[in-house]
């Protein structure tokens, strides 16, 4: 009888031993940050088909809670991501925008709490905006931006970028943790991807939003086969959304009207899907701030000191009226590139107030493109509660950026998404006569060349006045006259024509001091024995010239977003026009076809 009294007993201490463990289990945390993923992408819609679903997104779809609501507190990816991780707005944690900004050590991130008592903690970025000098690797015991990055390769896909997070992850499965996914794939629509199974996806946005479903997809069965599933909340977000083509002087850097501010938001809780409540949509509005103060909140960790009411994400209390609840969002990116001041706007209820030059107040019930909005003077007699935070946040007119500034980032955009589409020229000699911006013209220089129209050069050299350009593009047509030879006096450009050059006293053997050129001239006309080499280190120069100068192009389409130089990319380099002479086509067919196979090394995601 004793020895069933104390087994009986062992029994049901095991059992409540087991069960207290149980319910004090810490949950784990993902966080998946995409950039450009707004408020109307079809994660879990309808529109997705059931192969799509069932490969992607039967266990996320069927489990997450969607916010139709969610406002991103900065159009800038860095601001947004440091306030998810801070629980504060851009003006109280100080990251404006994505350039050279840091998170001071006095602001307490919630994974830096989160790694104290007990979780494991780790970003992955896949490039774009997000590196460790921003200061967000703070509370983070791993952070990974590191990939190799070469032609047709700038980013790490978002495939890779999780593939390295489930290699962290085993390496201590049975710890809680909290881990951040940073997605820069959807700014990247002119890479050419394929598949697993090797077809090419359409070098759109819509292709890299296919590959995103896929890779979503991967995370949610990986997690399922390693029994962490229900252990996990996932959250997958935008960081920013897209602006429509109607806005004509907006760019999506700036745009403060809904669809580049609304985000797509899904949280998938922890817990069996029996233990969830029964509303699956939340259409309250809430902030991404919200989010990082609710990491605090759901922890028992003490947030950092705001101005601003917040709503616990987490509590699965979504039932709460937000009439006298205010969301702020801006955009520093104007002051950061020295073109206007910040941009502010204002969410309560139904309404947005956008600050420019007037206050813009729009109804999204029944205005819901935000195309009619109510003009109220900033000096006419205004709410006491937009009063209150003009007053509290010294919200000043906004001057809105130059038009023609515009045009020429939305003239770059097309030139380069995909890269050089055909365009038509008198959209740069527009631009050009209204704002003499010769980068304009560098970028027709270097059009023109690629396509060989040596009119269009010659146009462009005649309208900037550059000697250079005129003649290369008379060499190639057969117009030189000796006049055009007397203009010329750059001895590395000479060298390479001595033998056509009517004037020869000029012509010294030269060493130039352009790198470039003088690898070119040591391939062309240095020792037979020494070409080949010459030949590679040409390449191997050129190859590099080339990427760094499709990163340039390629923060135009993020709309200049990233911390790079907006001087570039500029016009053809002094090597690019001496290929283009006819009588160096041989040469310029061996780079071209050299830099075609390395093109052919596509990205599998």
């Amino acid at each position: 009888m004793g020895r069933i009294f104390r087994q009986t007993f062992v029994a049901l201490l095991l059992c409540v031993l087991g069960c207290s463990s149980g319910q004090n289990e810490k949950p784990s945390y993902l966080l998946i940050a995409v950039e450009k993923l707004p408020f109307s992408g079809s994660l879990c819609s309808q529109t997705i088909t059931a192969e799509q679903s069932k490969d992607a997104f039967d266990l996320l779809c069927n489990e997450a809670i969607r916010f139709t609501h969610m406002y991103t507190p900065s159009t800038q990816s860095q601001a947004a991501l440091t306030s998810v991780l801070t629980g504060l707005y851009p003006n109280e944690h100080k990251v404006w925008h994505n350039g050279n900004v840091y998170l001071k050590e006095s602001y307490v991130t919630a994974p830096e709490l989160l790694y104290k008592n007990g979780w494991r903690t780790a970003l992955f970025s896949g490039g774009g905006a997000i590196w460790r000098k921003s200061g967000l690797a703070q509370g983070f015991n791993y952070f990974d931006d590191t990939f190799p990055m070469h032609w047709n390769s700038y980013y790490r896909p978002a495939k890779k970028s999780m593939d390295a997070y489930f290699d962290w992850l085993d390496d201590n499965p049975n710890k809680p943790f909290f881990a951040v996914i940073y997605l820069p794939d959807l700014l990247f629509p002119s890479i050419s991807t394929q598949d697993e199974e090797g077809l090419k996806r359409e070098s759109t946005y819509e292709g890299q939003y296919r590959s995103l479903l896929d890779s979503l997809g991967y995370v949610s069965s990986a997690l399922k086969k390693r029994d962490l599933w229900h252990k996990t909340n996932i959250i997958v977000f935008g960081l920013n959304g897209k602006g429509e083509d109607f806005r004509r002087n907006e760019m999506d850097a700036y745009n403060l009207h809904s669809e580049n501010t609304k985000v797509a938001f899904y949280f998938k809780p922890s817990g069996k899907k029996r233990d969830l409540g029964h509303s699956w949509k939340v259409d309250y509005n809430y902030s991404l701030v919200d989010l990082g103060h609710s990491l605090f909140a759901q922890n028992n960790l003490p947030p950092n000191d705001s101005m601003f009411v917040f709503k616990n994400i987490f509590s699965k209390d979504y039932s709460e009226a937000d009439s006298n609840r205010w969301i702020m969002i801006e955009s520093a990116w104007p002051q950061w590139k020295n073109f206007s001041t910040s941009r502010f706007s204002l969410r309560n209820g139904n309404y947005n107030y956008i600050f420019d030059e007037n206050i813009y107040k729009y109804n999204n019930l029944i205005d819901q493109l935000e195309t009619n909005p109510q003009v109220l003077k900033w000096d006419e007699s205004l709410d006491t509660n937009i009063q209150f935070w003009i007053n509290s946040l010294n919200i000043k007119p906004w001057e809105h950026i130059d038009e023609m500034k515009i045009q020429k980032w939305k003239l770059a955009r097309k030139l380069w998404d995909p890269f050089d589409l055909e365009q038509n020229p008198k959209d740069f000699f527009s631009i050009f006569e209204s704002t003499q911006d010769i980068q304009v013209m560098e970028w027709l220089a270097t059009l023109a060349i690629k396509q060989g129209k040596w009119n269009l050069l010659l146009q462009a050299g005649e309208a900037t006045n550059n000697i250079l350009w005129i003649f290369t593009a008379k060499f190639n047509l057969g117009t030189l006259k000796n006049s055009d030879w007397e203009q010329i006096h750059d001895e590395c450009f000479l060298q390479f024509l001595r033998y056509e050059n009517p004037i020869k006293n000029r012509i010294s053997s030269v060493v130039c001091s352009d790198t470039q050129v003088e690898l070119l001239y040591k391939w062309i006309h240095g020792k037979t024995q020494n070409k080949d080499n010459f030949r590679e280190l040409f390449i191997r120069n050129n190859l590099e010239r080339s990427i760094s100068d499709s990163m340039y192009k390629l923060n135009y389409i993020a709309d200049l977003s990233w911390d790079m130089s907006l001087r570039y990319p500029a016009g053809p380099s002094m090597s690019d026009l001496i290929l283009s002479l006819n009588k160096y086509r041989t040469y310029y067919t061996v780079i071209k076809r050299r830099m075609e196979l390395v093109q052919y090394e596509k990205v599998v995601y």
